[in-house]
């Protein structure tokens, strides 16, 4: 670390020369001061934590310098390329943090009950927590009116299914599945094979995985029959079958 700085240089001479008195000079003269200073750091202590491996040593680049000045005089300028850093986190009281395991219905409540044992900082976490409910109400808002359409102004994609049903009429071959998918919407759907009907939805209820609600899906009863109809849809069928056939025609 190198710095220029002014140094004030008084000089006092009183000298005898052929017996007169010579009077000081004092002067002002600007040095080149180079200073090269390194700070140990204190003994590793990672051989304390158990389980904590060492971290590699990095290396030394004389180019990798923080741009930012430090000192009075912006002079210095610190080089921490070989600098490790470790973040150290005091153990919990049991008495103290008891009141972190509580849980509370909204963010609000929370930032009530822990401003009564100290700064309350929210976090990127719930602010991201925040904005998801947005979105998630957002996207619900769409899916239902996608599903179920809007009474009188837009059509969805249940008046869809139930004029397809319409097309291919109750004794088609499609007519199984499409009178089971208004079911599931919370809709009445005719097909003369109720049997056929029935062990579609029983398949379908049996994989949880494709016919349980998920996510903001299973907020309420409305997102949860939009969920179960659309992914009741999703699901394969013989595409050189009778039932493709018949869907085609319906399109």
């Amino acid at each position: 670390m190198t710095k220029r700085r002014v140094v004030a240089l008084f000089v006092g001479v009183a000298a005898l020369l052929c017996g007169f008195p010579v009077a000081c000079a004092i002067g002002l003269i600007s040095v080149p001061e180079s200073v090269d200073r390194f700070d140990r750091p204190p003994e590793d202590t990672f051989d304390e934590i158990r389980g904590d491996a060492r971290p590699p040593k990095p290396a030394y680049d004389p180019g990798l310098v923080d741009p930012r000045p430090f000192g009075d005089d912006g002079a210095w300028r610190v080089n921490l390329s070989t600098a490790t850093l470790r973040l150290d986190v005091a153990e919990g009281n049991d008495a103290d943090d008891a009141h972190l395991l509580e849980l509370h219905a909204s963010y609000a409540q929370a930032a009530r009950a822990g401003a009564a044992h100290g700064t309350v900082l929210p976090s990127i976490d719930m602010i991201d927590g925040k904005a998801k409910q947005f979105d998630d109400g957002l996207v619900a808002a769409v899916e239902e009116a996608c599903v179920l359409g809007r009474a009188g102004r837009v059509p969805g994609i249940v008046d869809l299914v139930r004029r397809m049903l319409a097309a291919v009429g109750a004794n088609g071959a499609a007519a199984p599945r499409f009178a089971a998918a208004l079911e599931l919407a919370g809709e009445r759907g005719d097909a003369s094979d109720q049997k056929a009907k029935t062990a579609l939805v029983r398949k379908f209820d049996a994989d949880e995985v494709a016919s349980k609600p998920s996510a903001f899906y299973d907020s309420d009863e409305s997102l949860r029959r939009v969920f179960r109809f659309l992914r009741f849809l999703m699901q394969p069928m013989d595409a050189k079958g009778t039932e493709a056939n018949d869907v085609g025609a319906a399109l």
